[in-house]
């Protein structure tokens, strides 16, 4: 873990890092960029009668997709495109079609996850506003910060994870 400084791209390089990847460097533009959309979009969630773009299941699936794509990407571009190939017959050729099946079934799950949180949060804040109007909306507009900025932690944490599985060879 890094020092607290005011430069957040110091903090998601060691995340990055952390996480298994040698050269975070490389990644950082495109899991900085996920991780600050998906923390901003959270917090705009505070202003009143301003859903989060987060709160949309249209922008949750453009995000991932984006770690959809950038996935084999950097894949490819750290392992040669052959042995990166590979890597969908292993541990036999069988299971080809169960783990291209599994890089689809992990977008929609990415999506569906992060959309979920986000919109939970939301409704839940509106049905305490009609319960007790005064107290519990100021209660959960806090907790829907917390979570919104876990989400968006976790968020920026798996596209990592996809992207360092991809990117790392058999043979470690």
């Amino acid at each position: 873990m890094s020092e607290l400084t005011g430069d957040p791209r110091v903090g998601i390089r060691d995340q990055i890092r952390d996480i298994g990847l040698e050269h975070p460097e490389k990644y950082l533009d495109f899991v900085g960029t996920l991780f600050l959309f998906t923390l901003l979009a959270a917090l705009c969630g505070i202003l009143p009668g301003y859903e989060p773009p987060t709160g949309s299941l249209s922008t949750t699936a453009a995000l991932a997709i984006c770690v959809f794509w950038a996935v084999p990407i950097y894949g490819i571009k750290e392992r040669g495109i052959i042995p990166y190939l590979k890597r969908y017959a292993e541990p036999k050729v069988f299971m080809l079609p169960l783990n291209i099946v599994s890089d689809l079934s992990r977008t929609l799950a990415l999506a569906i996850r992060l959309f979920g949180n986000v919109m939970s949060g939301s409704v839940i804040a509106a049905i305490l506003l009609s319960v007790a109007p005064l107290f519990f909306p100021v209660l959960m507009k806090s907790l829907d910060l917390l979570i919104g900025a876990v989400q968006a932690y976790i968020f920026a944490v798996l596209a990592t994870v996809y992207i360092a599985a991809a990117t790392k060879s058999s043979e470690v």
